[in-house]
């Protein structure tokens, strides 16, 4: 069976992501519970509580998560360009 090494552009992933890690994290459940008032204080430029600072931590590292999010954002900006 041939020996399959990973490509310089997953490593660079993973270290990216291994570098964004903190002591305490929160799961995807988590996010999407928060994701919306996240969503409301990032499009009005607000200061983020420590438990939503830890939804833009978890969406750093979280591919799936981070695509739920740009969904949700595509959908929030569209209604507000049809108000």
């Amino acid at each position: 069976m041939p020996e399959m090494e990973p490509s310089r552009k997953k490593l660079a992933m993973l270290a990216r992501l291994i570098a964004n890690t903190t002591p305490v994290e929160i799961d995807c459940g988590e996010v999407l519970d928060r994701v919306a008032p996240y969503l409301e204080r990032c499009q009005e430029k607000l200061d983020l509580s420590p438990e939503l600072d830890k939804v833009k931590q978890h969406l750093s590292v979280c591919p799936e998560c981070l695509e739920e999010f740009e969904a949700l954002e595509k959908l929030y900006e569209d209604e507000a360009s049809q108000n």
